[in-house]
């Protein structure tokens, strides 16, 4: 059997070789590594410490499709970054194995594979984000998230130096408050606020007021869920559907309790997601008419004196995603949605800003568009930080 040696670490540069944009296939691969090496500057995290590479060269699958780009970018002057997927069952197109890479601008067709693998029970990668010495990639399973993985590269040995796989929702708790409210800028009140737990049902129904026990909420027909969402009733679900619909997040506004509704969402259960209130005055609920609400269940709420926020999220069989977020207006009538990727968990206004916790972090709402998104990731020492990007203005 042949056998290619590997030697990690940045004395080696990791993959000591170029290597074509096809490299020949490998039958087996040991991994051997050189002792740690460790370059800092005072006050600076080592800027190369090998404590575990992502680098796994496998062997090719006989039924492997090709590898196909899912990400580019300009690494530096002299480098682009890319990152590609193929299927090792390509007939099927399964078992998605992941290869990213470093090549030069001017394309002479030499890439340097830094990182190749391929992990159980992944259906998609997805490049989170990058910057100048790393990479965030995010695994998702066929149920639920995986966990995601980030790579942290050395520029001019064109190698990776460490890597940390860390969960998907890790949020703003990962984080101290001074360090939250320093970065998003907010008063230690806000920060409490955006760290509370996302909303949960409790089997007792003691996660509701007593007004909503004592009045339970009136469950939308068939024929209504018919008309809300066509779509569902042509994916299969008929007239023995089961709606089964109630009240979720929800805020007390003088006599009224606001709240958004909330349903599971598969094997034959469903419902019709909306926004509404109890009237304590006069045991009446009532409704808004809100069709971008329809198909999801509400995760945070935020009511105002002139608008309405909702954050959407999906209970099908498998893991909860996000839908966005939605400012209801309630002069106009109108609605806008903002594409947040992740869950929402709470919304906070915090003077002419709104802010927006999620799984990952934190969204900042102002003048009506997303204007910046906050991370939550871990650095090189392995302590998780908050890594801010401003949004392009069609946020």
């Amino acid at each position: 059997m042949r056998r290619l040696v590997l030697i990690l670490g940045p004395a080696a540069g990791l993959l000591a070789c170029m290597q074509p944009r096809e490299p020949a296939t490998v039958d087996s691969v040991a991994l051997t590594r050189v002792p740690e090496t460790t370059t800092s500057s005072p006050g600076r995290s080592p800027a190369a410490v090998v404590v575990d590479t992502a680098v796994r060269i496998v062997a090719d699958p006989i039924d492997a499709g090709p590898f196909q780009s899912i990400y580019e970018r300009h690494f530096n002057d002299t480098l682009t970054l890319s990152v590609a997927i193929r299927w090792r069952d390509a007939k099927n197109a399964a078992e998605p194995e992941l290869r990213v890479s470093l090549m030069p601008r001017q394309r002479d067709n030499q890439v340097r594979i830094i990182a190749q693998r391929h992990d159980r029970g992944v259906e998609t990668y997805e490049v989170l984000r990058t910057d100048d010495s790393s990479v965030v990639i995010g695994r998702n399973g066929f149920y639920e998230s995986m966990a995601s993985l980030k790579l942290f590269l050395h520029p001019q040995s064109k190698a990776v130096v460490k890597q940390i796989d860390y969960a998907p929702d890790i949020g703003l708790t990962a984080v101290s408050d001074t360090e939250v409210a320093r970065l998003l800028d907010v008063s230690p009140e806000v920060v409490e606020q955006l760290k509370r737990n996302p909303w949960r049902a409790k089997p007792d129904s003691t996660h509701l007021p007593a007004e909503l026990r004592k009045h339970p909420m009136p469950q939308s027909s068939y024929e209504e869920f018919a008309r809300a969402r066509p779509r569902r009733v042509a994916n299969g679900y008929g007239s023995d559907t089961d709606l089964e619909e109630e009240p979720g997040p929800h805020q007390i506004a003088g006599s009224r309790i606001w709240f958004g509704k909330t349903f599971y969402d598969g094997e034959g259960t469903s419902g019709v997601g909306g926004l509404g209130y109890f009237d304590t005055e006069t045991s009446q609920y009532g409704f808004l008419q809100l069709p971008e609400l329809a198909d999801w269940s509400v995760s945070a709420i935020l009511v105002e004196e002139d608008a309405a926020w909702t954050g959407l999220v999906g209970h099908p069989e498998g893991e909860d995603y996000g839908g966005g977020l939605i400012r209801y207006d309630f002069k106009s009538g109108s609605s806008h949605r903002f594409p947040t990727e992740e869950v929402v968990y709470q919304i906070v206004r915090w003077k002419d800003r709104v802010y927006v916790a999620t799984k990952n972090g934190a969204y900042l709402v102002q003048e009506n568009r997303l204007v910046r998104r906050y991370r939550v990731e871990p650095d090189i020492d392995n302590r998780f930080m908050i890594v801010s990007e401003n949004l392009p203005p069609n946020s």
